[in-house]
């Protein structure tokens, strides 16, 4: 058997960790983390466990990353949310190995703002030019990549604190709120459908044609 490769302990332990504080490149060589108590999110080789990058820019604990699709030479957005209330958006270099900026140290290409509590989840679409993200207690907001706002999705009356967010390509929006509540939107803020389930989600994952959505919560 394999040694087992661990990230090590210099995880915050204010940030619970969960799917969303994890996230892989897409040739799978590289995998990219959250929550350290000195405000970093940190890439690691996936072969040999070892940091190969430890990326500043938050001035709170980062709290979730994401990746987008992929361009015809393996670049993508990397997304990081944090308790500092931002989103930072950076350029994932698949030549470099890394993330890159306009000079020799990595820098974000664009802050996003608009939130007032803690980022608590975020997509980013390089497709649909847009990122998603939500907050603790918050709104569901979604920017463009440029770093405009351009609206936020109405929650049902008496639906709080968004929990996971899942996109599909078509540019449907699922959020998955406290208490098992379910919501579908598009993206120009119209809401789909509600659902109630008597579980709280953990993760949700959208299937690639878009048509199925999976989920895990508390009952396993």
């Amino acid at each position: 058997a394999g040694a087992r490769r661990q990230l090590g302990d210099n995880f915050s332990q204010r940030v619970r960790a969960r799917s969303n504080c994890f996230v892989t490149t897409v040739d799978s060589r590289f995998l990219i983390a959250a929550g350290f108590w000195d405000n970093s999110f940190r890439v690691f080789s996936t072969d040999t466990a070892k940091i190969v990058q430890i990326i500043f820019g938050h001035y709170g604990v980062v709290t979730c990353v994401s990746r987008s699709e992929c361009n015809i030479t393996s670049d993508c957005y990397i997304a990081s949310g944090s308790e500092d209330c931002t989103v930072l958006l950076w350029h994932w270099s698949a030549r470099h190995g890394g993330i890159v900026g306009e000079g020799e140290a990595p820098a974000p290409r664009v802050t996003l703002t608009g939130h007032d509590a803690p980022i608590n989840g975020v997509l980013v679409s390089a497709e649909l030019g847009l990122v998603i993200s939500s907050s603790i207690n918050g709104p569901v907001l979604i920017h463009t990549t440029f770093g405009e706002v351009l609206r936020s999705l109405p929650a049902a009356e008496g639906v709080c604190s968004p929990q996971q967010l899942a996109l599909s390509r078509e540019g449907v929006v699922v959020v998955a709120y406290a208490r098992g509540h379910l919501a579908a939107f598009t993206l120009n803020g119209r809401r789909l459908r509600h659902e109630t389930h008597n579980d709280n989600f953990q993760c949700l994952v959208l299937s690639r044609c878009g048509e199925y959505l999976v989920c895990g919560g508390d009952a396993g």
